[in-house]
């Protein structure tokens, strides 16, 4: 591997010393070049339109921000524009023979791709090729070969991405094509097809003359100085917008040469990147007036805006401009500004996650939350109460009750979910937690736990005791969720660990219930167990199931916490402005048999040492979310649970080594280690499940600390002002 890398380096750099030889210097387009490319273009490419984002900055209520949407072009990308104009152009100089004998062939993982193939059936070229590195994802494939034609014949060939970054850095294409005659159009580095994307800039000319500024994603660069060509004519200013884990023009901007990111790969996979391409660099230091870097929850919400306000679908790199005119500091200068939505590929699960994440008032409430360059001189100075600027650097303290306003239980579903998929794709870092046993006297059980993790330029660690003997007002777990930059250490925030693990655990149920429960009609839902965990789990199971959820039965042994419980629920629905009625019947009994035979939904939250809920009393169909023991020192189901049911879990690693329920069975050989668990939950949020109607599921969660830094984070993005 080591041998690899370096013979890659050593490529990367003779290729990138020969790549200002291997192109034509790139230039600006100039007015009569782009009016041509507009000429060839049309009919085959869309003249989309311009509308005004119905969204107002509270803290900007004098600017206008319009949409340039190129997300309704045929491919959703702008892509289109350069890919017909390369080719048109060829044919018109003579570079190319004619149209029915044209093959061209592109280096593409992506919309350029779909862009390529598109003009070469919209033309009738013979042949097609688009060279893709093998980690191109197939959905992706499936969307290039889908305009394969009996005129133009798709092909795409896989190759190594190390071979695959070498045509992108040298145009050579032999190894691939032999001495066939081709047509190789450059993703980027192509004059003409910049020259395509340049038409974006008068069209916007056309339907805003007044237009003062313009923000563009920055991928290759091709598109954003195509448009800026044109613009900076009438003096507009020009922005480059990027990823905050991809953001190589605006590390390089203030430096003024070319300057390496912290690359992360994201779901914005459409713009931004490792390095600047060497051939672009002086256009971005001519045309552009300054980089922008976006953060990755300000282009999630401004995903949810644009379908919420304006009813369209935008890809990470077409909300990225959006994001940075919504959010940035430097927008509010102006009075109309344009953003490129330059695609609009998004995978529907992530728009499905974004729109629960963040709800109607997410865009307002985050322009609340950003620390305006005064505040952040007030929190650098010490003058808030918020900080410990003596001792942590200027860590925002969040109490219980803070948690509580700045942890929305649709938002914590949502980051949550975010936090399983990490665990389950090995994109987020979180070893076992790491449990103690106290010594206590008289068999009093008590435990300290700590559980760091690591993900997307975040790190943190929550630290919990955990005694279960505790009464009220005193919780069973208390401690601190402590959020560290992942860049130098920096303590960012410390919450309350109780109030978090409160929302979280339950927000995971919810996850689990989403994906697995049935959706029918008059369900039942039954909540085992009355403490704090009982009051969450309700809201949570309300969260994703309130349409359908007429029936809520609370057990326990106490008439006095059933009846709590009860009022506390009954106060959670008050607060609901949409919701259908709810009945309760309590049931205050040594046994959960009657609260359980006819629920559809099961919640085990409960400190039990030996099982409360058992096989039998399930019911064809019924889902259970068990959450109250995660040390083998407890216990809350049976073998029979296990197996009857299709079981899921948060993590395999600790689900088969900490909870008693399920260490039990396995001692017992009732059922074998490997067998347990059919998948963690984030592979069936990635992959699906298919189940029937009788199928009983069952979700074990003990609780994971990667959802407890993505919690955290959530926190302290939502801070306001107040």
């Amino acid at each position: 591997r080591i041998f690899s890398f370096l013979a890659l380096l050593i490529e990367s750099r003779r290729c990138i010393g020969c790549f200002m030889d291997s192109f034509p210097t790139m230039r600006r387009v100039s007015r009569a070049e782009s009016i041509a490319a507009a000429k060839r273009i049309a009919g085959k490419v869309t003249r989309t339109p311009l509308v005004k984002l119905n969204w107002t900055r509270p803290d900007a209520p004098d600017l206008e921000i319009y949409l340039k949407l190129e997300n309704l072009q045929p491919v959703s990308s702008f892509k289109v524009r350069g890919a017909v104009n390369v080719i048109q152009a060829r044919l018109a100089a003579g570079k190319s023979s004619d149209v029915q004998n044209m093959h061209v062939v592109t280096c593409s993982a992506g919309n350029m791709g779909q862009g390529v193939a598109y003009a070469a059936v919209s033309v009738g070229c013979k042949k097609c090729t688009i060279i893709v590195p093998d980690s191109a994802p197939q959905a992706k494939l499936s969307a290039m070969e889908r305009w394969n034609s009996p005129k133009t014949e798709v092909c795409i060939i896989k190759v190594p991405y190390e071979r695959w970054w070498n045509i992108v850095l040298t145009s050579d294409v032999t190894k691939e094509m032999g001495s066939e005659p081709t047509t190789f159009i450059h993703p980027v580095v192509d004059q003409d097809n910049m020259t395509g994307h340049s038409t974006m800039g008068l069209e916007i000319e056309q339907d805003l003359p007044e237009v003062e500024a313009c923000y563009v994603a920055w991928g290759g660069g091709g598109c954003c100085s195509g448009i800026a060509s044109i613009l900076c004519e009438s003096g507009a200013k020009m922005f480059s917008c990027e990823p905050e884990t991809a953001n190589p023009i605006a590390v390089s901007w203030p430096k003024k040469e070319i300057t390496a990111p912290d690359y992360r790969p994201s779901f914005v996979d459409g713009c931004g990147g490792k390095t600047v391409l060497p051939a672009m660099w002086p256009l971005a230091q001519e045309l552009l007036t300054g980089a922008e870097t976006v953060g990755l929850t300000e282009i999630e919400i401004a995903i949810a805006t644009l379908l919420r306000r304006n009813r369209t679908v935008a890809e990470g790199a077409g909300a990225c401009a959006v994001a940075a005119a919504m959010f940035g500091e430097g927008a509010k200068k102006f009075k109309k500004v344009v953003c490129v939505v330059c695609g609009g590929c998004l995978d529907s699960s992530k728009l499905v996650e974004f729109l629960g994440k963040h709800g109607e008032e997410a865009a307002t409430e985050r322009i609340a939350s950003i620390e305006s360059p005064q505040k952040k001189q007030k929190l650098a100075d010490g003058h808030d109460h918020r900080t410990l600027a003596s001792a942590f650097g200027g860590a925002k303290i969040f109490s219980a009750q803070d948690v509580k306003r700045f942890l929305p239980m649709e938002q914590c579903i949502g980051s949550t979910a975010e936090a399983l998929k990490a665990l389950s794709s090995g994109a987020g870092f979180m070893p076992v937690r790491a449990v103690t046993k106290l010594p206590l006297p008289d068999k009093k059980l008590g435990f300290v736990a700590s559980m760091p993790s690591y993900f997307e330029g975040y790190c943190g660690c929550k630290l919990i005791t955990v005694f279960p003997g505790n009464q009220a007002p005193l919780s069973s777990h208390q401690g601190l969720v402590m959020l560290c930059s992942g860049e130098d250490g920096r303590i960012l925030s410390l919450s309350d660990a109780h109030k978090v693990t409160m929302i979280r655990t339950a927000a995971s149920s919810a996850v689990a219930t989403n994906l697995l429960a049935l959706k029918r009609p008059g369900m039942t839902l039954a909540i085992l167990g009355t403490g704090h965990q009982a009051e969450s789990h309700f809201e949570a199971m309300l969260a994703v199931r309130s349409d359908f959820i007429t029936q809520v039965n609370l057990w326990g042994r106490s008439q006095v916490k059933v009846e709590k419980l009860r009022h506390v629920c009954e106060e959670l629905l008050s607060k609901r402005t949409s919701q259908r009625a709810v009945s309760f019947k309590l049931f205050v009994e040594p046994s959960a048999q009657h609260a359980v035979a006819d629920a559809d939904i099961v919640c085990t939250v409960t400190s039990a040492t030996s099982p409360i809920l058992c096989g039998a009393w399930l019911k064809s169909g019924a889902h259970v979310n068990a959450v109250g023991a995660c040390t083998p020192a407890f216990s809350e189901f049976d073998a029979t649970c296990l197996e009857k049911s299709r079981c899921f879990c948060d993590t395999r690693e600790a689900c088969l080594r900490e909870p008693g329920d399920i260490l039990g069975p396995i001692g017992e050989g009732s059922i074998a280690a490997e067998k347990v668990f059919e998948a963690e939950i984030g592979e069936v949020l990635e992959k699906g499940i298919h189940r029937s109607d009788e199928d009983i599921t069952f979700y074990k969660a003990v609780g994971i600390a990667l959802a407890d830094l993505t919690a955290a984070r959530l926190i302290t993005s939502n801070l306001s002002k107040a």
